[in-house]
């Protein structure tokens, strides 16, 4: 990640021949030029020949070229960045917190951006990512880096985004500042380590900037003299007022780009113990507005330039405590052309690698019924086994795999299919596929929709059922008839390890029974009023001497915000998530189960694609103050962007 035009060949690093080398191309910056490789290509000994490289320089043809790019707009992506533009100005409204100064990067005297000069900025953004990896459950560091390429722009009291008021900074704001989505490393370095790092300010004969002036956290300081020899330009190192221990190790955060030897560090990936947090730069900022606000940026200087005079150490960082803060919601979306494409933008958005995945059928019709509910209790019930696996869900049809499905096969590394529902789901023949493709593939189905639910909870060690407050060991149960109600119960299954089983609306099946016995349940979580599961169903329960706790609201929208308060409130879910789905549109809401358990956030449901509900509303309203971010599961058709932007309203009001 250069930014220069580069046509070479470097040696293989996977093999023990310095002659085996590896075309290395790179087309400059800005589409200046396009990298072509061409080769012949023997599908059956592997190997290509008649390899040819070039770099390819981009002209236009056009006889009056735009002046910033050099090129006219193709009116098609022109229309998609416009709309694009847009949306993106309604997602960056929501105000995180307030600035009671400018933080700004650093400039020369004619006003052009100056990255070899430190920048109150740079120094920030350090303390932002030292202070959100030191937070609980975060790995901790001492020191934190931040490169100057990295920042985008200056938060400004008086530059409004949006309606917000002077000194508020909104989501926009902030991501105009950090716009790269770098997660945060942290690594451990010797103390000459770090030395190296500051060294390698100084930037490699023929670079573009000579020197680039990296951000430092609070307590750090060192002295340059670009006078001295290469290698010993820095001196005076100090963390706290003591001088850093050369032999020493210090546990570093940076940014992945630096973390990697971006910008020509190469010292920071010599780091070793590396972790990413998969806390990225944006979210780190947000979060530390919503920690700190109103934000006063330090301004004093934490590096002397050639005999410069040090300040006297500055006392070790204290943050004030946490405080909620109105109107930080702020929903991503994750979405495709079809249920198949959502599933499976879910399963990559969730997981990174996945060496099992679990596969489920995604029809709405179940041809051999008159009933339009498919085999989507076999989903929902799925969402238990992928707690105990760790697993996404990906969706098939009964005779065939999506290609969108296969992609994510193979994006996520999956090794392992487990089928979840019977022959009549997913057929053999998809079976048979998958393992001629090298998936080893078992299944968990039965004869019926009641019967896969059985199984899929037997199919976990009992030792690993979830248990209430009070310790009952507890399950699901919900209708597999009417189900959705019972979409909320995804997110119980996986994060809190709740087994899903579903019954008919007037009878408790008897494989339920069967389950609800074998597990050793005390206690069932029942999601919807009597018109999905009867009181004849939970008085057969109850007779098993089992206890049941029903959340049943007027419409499914008030159920899903009944089970959310209690996820929050009982099960210890985290109250800054929370998933929006639409509640009659099964498949979406299905496959976000797992994705809602990583996180530990609820699903709401609406009440239709353009409108939240009256239930939902009320709900955000009440929570909004500890909410920070979330998804809608599935397109537009599923949730409008008009519906999306109601609940991040409704979560700012208080």
């Amino acid at each position: 990640h250069t930014h220069q035009v580069v046509n070479c060949q470097l040696p293989n690093p996977g093999s023990k021949s310095d002659l085996d080398l590896r075309p290395v191309l790179e087309a400059g910056e800005y589409g200046q030029s396009l990298d072509r490789l061409r080769f012949t290509w023997n599908p059956l000994s592997r190997t290509i020949s008649n390899l040819r490289t070039e770099v390819v320089p981009i002209r236009s043809k056009s006889s009056n070229p735009s002046p910033a790019t050099g090129f006219d707009p193709d009116p098609v992506v022109q229309r998609i960045v416009t709309d694009a533009v847009a949306a993106a100005r309604v997602l960056g409204r929501p105000v995180i917190g307030s600035i009671t100064a400018d933080i700004k990067r650093a400039f020369t005297p004619t006003g052009t951006e100056d990255r070899g000069s430190e920048s109150v900025l740079g120094n920030f953004v350090a303390d932002v990512q030292l202070d959100a990896v030191n937070q609980p459950d975060q790995p901790g560091a001492q020191i934190a880096f931040m490169n100057p390429g990295g920042l985008r722009t200056d938060l400004l009291v008086n530059r409004l985004y949006g309606v917000e008021q002077p000194g508020e900074i909104t989501f926009g704001e902030a991501a105009d500042v950090q716009p790269f989505a770098n997660t945060l490393f942290t690594l451990s370095l010797t103390g000459a380590q770090v030395k190296q790092v500051l060294e390698q300010q100084y930037q490699p004969a023929g670079a573009t900037r000579p020197f680039l002036a990296l951000g430092v956290s609070r307590g750090f300081f060192f002295l340059t003299d670009g006078t001295q020899p290469v290698g010993s330009r820095i001196s005076g190192i100090t963390l706290n007022g003591v001088a850093l221990d050369p032999a020493a190790s210090y546990r570093m955060v940076t940014n992945s780009f630096l973390a990697s030897g971006g910008d020509n560090f190469p010292a920071l990936a010599g780091g070793s113990n590396r972790v990413d947090t998969g806390l990225d730069d944006l979210r780190a900022l947000v979060e530390f507005f919503g920690r700190n606000s109103p934000v006063t940026a330090d301004t004093k200087p934490r590096r002397a330039v050639a005999g410069a005079q040090a300040p006297a150490p500055a006392p070790s960082p204290t943050q004030p405590p946490a405080t909620p803060t109105a109107g930080l919601l702020a929903l991503d979306r994750l979405a495709g052309n079809d249920r198949y494409e959502t599933a499976a933008r879910i399963a990559r958005g969730t997981f990174a690698r996945a060496e099992t995945v679990l596969l489920a059928n995604g029809q709405s019709d179940d041809p051999r019924t008159s009933r339009n509910e498919g085999h989507f209790p076999d989903a929902l019930a799925a969402a238990y086994l992928a707690g105990a696996r760790q697993a996404p869900t990906l969706l098939a049809t009964e005779t065939g795999l999506p290609a969108v499905s296969r992609d994510a096969l193979t994006q996520l590394g999956a090794r392992n299919v487990v089928i979840v529902g019977g022959t009549s789901a997913i057929s053999t023949a998809v079976e048979s596929r998958l393992r001629a493709d090298g998936f080893t593939v078992t299944r968990v189905g039965g004869v019926d929709r009641y019967e896969t639910a059985r199984r899929v909870a037997q199919s976990v060690p009992t030792t690993t059922v979830g248990t209430a407050p009070n310790g009952d060991r507890t399950a699901v149960v919900a209708s597999g008839q009417d189900f959705a109600d019972a979409l909320v119960a995804g997110p119980l299954g996986y994060a809190a390890r709740f087994p899903i089983l579903i019954t008919p609306t007037a009878r408790l099946s008897a494989q339920t029974r069967t389950a609800l016995q074998g597990l050793g349940i005390k206690r069932v979580i029942v999601p919807g009023g009597t018109s999905a599961v009867s009181t004849s169903v939970e008085n057969e329960i109850k007779a098993l001497g089992i206890t049941v706790q029903r959340f049943g609201g007027q419409v499914r929208s008030e159920t899903a915000t009944l089970v959310a308060a209690y996820a929050y409130d009982s099960l210890d879910f985290d109250r800054s998530h929370v998933d929006l789905a639409r509640g009659d549109q099964f498949p979406d809401a299905l496959t976000g189960g797992p994705h809602a358990g990583v996180e530990r956030a609820p699903i709401l449901l609406t009440a239709t694609p353009n409108s939240l509900g009256t239930a939902t509303e009320a709900f955000l309203r009440n929570r909004g103050a500890a909410l920070r971010d979330g998804h809608v599961f599935g397109g537009t058709a599923a949730v409008s962007t008009a519906t999306e932007e109601a609940a991040e309203r409704a979560a700012a009001t208080r």
